[in-house]
């Protein structure tokens, strides 16, 4: 092989490559010497909330371990109730990704891992705890898992962005917004129409995603009934949801994941 084709298949090229239309690409799996993603931070350790000038310094030392790793990567910018940094970084093992994780305190990582399954392919995203931090949850629990990601461009908040294109892999329920304001239109248990991902993908191609709607029962037809451990989950998480020294991420996780449980009774 020539020396030009090793540097062009160099995932060091991918730091400066396209655009956003190219991360959309490899977010599908699409791009076929790209097998794996990972989505971290290391701002807020524990979703403690620090400074900028504090985030700031531990990205950078981030970056520079990224770098000095030859790994592919591109800044990521989000808000999910506060802004946040992030990188999105190509070709890096689970266990990889997830030591980073357990190294920076980060709660959670998001691994995508190729998939192939008939004349469908994609990338499967989850969700992975990486320090225990004030959870007993042990390392390397699923939070959620996902084989899409949806577009924000028309959202304030609740988004990645990359290139100024707003996008999000919806671990949790995404209530239905009003076109004109931007309000909610709907309210939990009246029965409505809400998208959810549970087992939403892509078409064959990669292209669009055939999703499902979730119609809610009434007030009445609420769950009433709740295994002991789910109980003791919610419990847990919603407790953790209150607690105001955590960032307003961490709080929405943790109400995102509540839902997820009372929606298995739905």
């Amino acid at each position: 092989m020539k020396l030009t084709d090793i540097l062009n298949e160099s995932p060091q090229r991918e730091v400066g490559e396209g655009g956003f239309s190219r991360v959309m690409t490899t977010m599908r799996g699409a791009i076929p010497k790209i097998k794996t993603i990972g989505i971290l931070t290391a701002e807020n350790p524990c979703a403690q909330k620090l400074t900028p000038q504090e985030n700031s310094v531990r990205n950078a030392k981030l970056e520079k371990i990224l770098g000095s790793y030859l790994f592919g990567y591109r800044k990521v910018k989000g808000k999910y109730g506060n802004m946040e940094n992030s990188f999105l970084v190509n070709n890096i093992t689970k266990s990889q990704l997830m030591q980073l994780g357990d190294e920076f305190v980060q709660e959670s990582i998001i691994f995508g891992d190729y998939f192939e399954e008939g004349d469908k392919y994609g990338m499967v995203f989850s969700m992975i705890r990486t320090h225990t931090c004030d959870s007993d949850e042990p390392v390397g629990t699923i939070m959620g898992q996902r084989k899409v990601f949806i577009d924000r461009n028309n959202q304030d908040d609740f988004y990645s962005e990359i290139k100024g294109r707003r996008f999000q892999i919806p671990f949790f329920e995404v209530p239905t917004f009003d076109d004109k304001d931007g309000t909610i239109t709907k309210k939990p248990f009246e029965k409505i129409y809400d998208t959810h991902y549970d087992d939403a993908e892509f078409d064959g191609k990669g292209g669009e995603i055939k999703g499902s709607y979730r119609t809610y029962p009434s007030k009445s037809n609420a769950p009433d009934k709740l295994s002991d451990e789910d109980k003791e989950k919610i419990e847990k998480l919603n407790e953790q949801s209150l607690d105001e020294s955590k960032t307003l991420k961490s709080q929405w996780e943790k109400r995102g994941r509540i839902m997820n449980i009372l929606n298995k009774y739905m």
